[in-house]
């Protein structure tokens, strides 16, 4: 084996660690040392108002998404912690996430939310409205 390939195969080697120590990172830095919960006491936090069921099924298609179990995720979460989650794996999350709002037939988000909480309510409210 030349020296050439010797440096690529240990480079490439090198890469890969260093995606799965990134991923690994920033996953414990979004859900370092939480307990789960149910899905009902995570979205206690909404207001009564909305339909519950797509509350749900909004928690869970996130964490499906971005491969978080959905009872660790916490309305307060910055959505921007997801998306810095879901860099490692080039964006899938946020497509598959996308894919899920157009079947619901949200295709643009008129703000970007900040949170969890605000991404339910816009989807919650766009469901109340349509």
């Amino acid at each position: 084996m030349t020296i050439g390939a010797l440096i690529f195969i240990v480079a490439i080697a090198g890469g890969v660690v260093l995606c799965a120590l990134g991923k690994w990172l920033s996953r414990r830095k979004l859900l370092g040392g939480r307990q789960q919960l149910s899905i009902d006491e995570t979205i206690s936090g909404l207001p009564g108002q909305f339909d519950r069921n797509l509350a749900i099924e909004t928690l869970q298609m996130l964490g499906r998404s971005f491969g978080v179990e959905p009872g660790l995720l916490r309305l307060d979460n910055p959505i921007a912690k997801l998306n810095a989650l879901d860099s490692w794996s080039l964006g899938s999350g946020q497509e598959k996430f996308g894919r899920w709002l157009v079947t619901k037939g949200i295709t643009t988000l008129e703000t970007k939310p900040a949170t969890i909480r605000d991404l339910a309510l816009y989807v919650l409210s766009f469901k109340v409205t349509s």
